[in-house]
């Protein structure tokens, strides 16, 4: 599916498939735009690792899970950063993090 000439328009309706017990059909899910942000949500908490970081990009994940995954103590690397990368990041949450980042590598 991440191959450039993959037909794009194949991709709406895949959310029917967030709830399926295989974990490399529910993946699907998180191609269609109108993934609901309670599916997003809850398939960013998955246990499989591809599909909840696919999830954390998804564009309707909730602000508060992009936030809490962002501040998470317990946060893994990939799941920062994907949810950092998330287009639904506000511009003033893309400057903290910046801020935080140049502050913690003590400036120029």
């Amino acid at each position: 599916m991440s191959r450039p000439g993959f037909p794009r328009d194949s991709w709406s309706g895949l959310a029917v498939k967030a709830a399926d017990p295989d974990p490399g059909v529910r993946i699907l899910a998180t191609y269609d735009p109108a993934l609901s942000s309670d599916d997003a949500d809850r398939l960013s908490r998955e246990e499989d690792r591809t599909v909840r970081l696919a999830a954390t990009r998804h564009p309707n994940l909730p602000l508060t899970r992009i936030r809490e995954l962002l501040i998470s103590p317990r946060g893994v690397y990939p799941h920062v950063e994907a949810a950092a990368a998330n287009p639904s990041l506000p511009v003033e949450d893309m400057h903290r993090i910046i801020d935080e980042q140049f502050a913690l590598d003590g400036g120029y």
